[in-house]
């Protein structure tokens, strides 16, 4: 996004004030960056719908409350193209999902909601005007194919998983292409979908990287959860690895649990309460049972330590594909239900045994469980979901509270590698540690020690 401020700058022939440079202006967030060039925001939005979907509630409060009119929102990025050759562009005119259903399905308090996932004809239009005969590449327009999985989701041979024969693979690629879809990627649907929601206008333009009726191979990094389990998994296989034992760690809201305490996932259900994954392949929905190993919960329980400033919990994880809505968040840009449905569908999911929610354990567990690798999910909860929606802890708070997983699995480590008895202390983490910009070391502050402190014992 730097990169791309930059290039505006140029492209606007703006000039910044002698002795400033242009800066990321939501640096100090966990979210995103952001670059401001005259009338213009350029801001990540990371891989897959999920990870847009936030963007887009959190952009579409700042514009509202901004009082900006009628902004017009692009897409840019990467796509495998379906009969069109890497380095061209594609315009997207729609947006469909594995199936080529034309909306984008997410879970609302337990019920799905579907959308219409269109986009701007007169957009699309006046972008495909401005293609130049002289452009080093061809422009193209024509239907997006949105998916959920990197590799199966999009007919990929090269994951870890692969039910499907090189011959079912072009069936479908094919199939796809004569009803007019001309690339994929991950993000279109929910991009299409929640801007047509909110009346905004909205253009998705993607440079293909590869002709997916070539091969499947362009050199894309890890960025969600699917891909990285997939070629882990490949990475593991291939390294000849016996028995290896996963964890995910990470932050979560509890329900019923405050924040600062542990909750160690005993399954993964959906936004319904289903204990599967379901995942469109060639077009086909196929399902996998989100199980964790229930040996390996007990041995994490059993490694709680009493002296430890937070408890540990265990329960069902319900894991969402969107942050606000789908979370029961009544601070996003939309929200069609009332304090009292979001308490009501709170409640009923913590009376089903769902003691928290994040965003990834559902593909984790069935990925695992597919593959018969031993896992777990260890998440710390960050706030307690029954008692609002906004994380209100001091950052230097937050930030003990995110080593307290690690120290968990930690211990699990140890004890498999026969590391001595002692269990790790919850104040080893406030040993010196290497400063990112100097080698010296510096002893964390008394200010975070007391604020964590301060919290923890309040939340006993």
């Amino acid at each position: 996004m730097e990169q791309f401020a930059h290039f505006l700058m140029v492209e606007l022939d703006l000039k910044l004030p002698t002795g400033t440079m242009l800066s990321d202006i939501s640096q100090h967030s966990y979210r995103y960056s952001m670059y401001k060039v005259g009338p213009v925001l350029s801001i990540s939005h990371g891989m897959g719908m999920p990870s847009i979907s936030i963007l887009l509630h959190e952009v579409i409060k700042l514009l509202y409350h901004a009082k900006v009119v009628n902004p017009v929102f692009f897409r840019i990025g990467t796509c495998g193209g379906i009969g069109i050759d890497g380095g061209n562009l594609i315009v997207s005119t729609e947006a469909v999902d594995g199936e080529l259903n034309p909306f984008y399905e997410l879970t609302v308090l337990g019920k799905k909601v579907r959308r219409p996932a269109e986009l701007d004809a007169e957009l699309v239009d006046e972008l495909m005007e401005l293609a130049n005969p002289d452009d080093p590449w061809q422009t193209e327009c024509g239907k997006t194919m949105c998916t959920n999985d990197f590799y199966e989701g999009q007919g990929r041979m090269d994951g870890a998983f692969c039910k499907f024969t090189e011959e079912d693979k072009m069936d479908f690629l094919k199939m796809i292409r004569n009803e007019g879809v001309v690339n994929m990627e991950m993000e279109s649907l929910a991009f299409a979908a929640q801007c047509q929601y909110a009346k905004i206008k909205a253009a998705v333009v993607c440079v293909a990287l590869l002709n997916r009726l070539h091969g499947d191979q362009h050199g894309m990094g890890m960025p969600s959860i699917s891909i990285l389990l997939h070629e882990v998994i490949k990475l593991l296989y291939h390294a000849k690895v016996v028995n290896p034992v996963f964890f995910r760690i990470g932050t979560c809201g509890g329900i019923g649990i405050d924040g600062g305490n542990l909750i160690v996932s005993t399954e993964a259900v959906d936004g319904e309460l289903n204990p599967f994954y379901e995942l469109t392949v060639l077009g086909k929905k196929v399902r996998r049972p989100a199980e964790l190993d229930a040996e390996l919960v007990d041995e994490l329980m059993e490694l709680a330590n009493p002296d430890d400033p937070w408890q540990t919990e265990c329960g069902k994880t319900m894991c969402t594909n969107d942050f606000y809505e789908g979370q029961g968040r009544m601070d996003g840009a939309f929200c069609k239900f009332t304090e009292e449905d979001k308490m009501d569908f709170l409640k009923m999911i913590r009376n089903e045994g769902v003691v928290n929610m994040e965003m990834e354990s559902l593909a984790f567990a069935a990925q695992c469980q597919y593959a018969k690798i031993k896992a777990a999910v260890v998440c710390v909860a960050l706030l307690n979901r029954l008692h609002g929606d906004q994380v209100a802890s001091p950052k230097e708070v937050l930030e003990e509270w995110q080593t307290r997983p690690q120290k968990l699995v930690a211990r699990y480590i140890k004890k498999q590698l026969g590391i001595g008895d002692k269990l790790l202390s919850p104040l080893e983490t406030m040993t010196p540690v290497p400063s990112r910009e100097k080698f010296n070391h510096a002893m964390v502050s008394p200010r975070k020690l007391r604020l964590v402190t301060q919290e923890s014992m309040s939340y006993e």
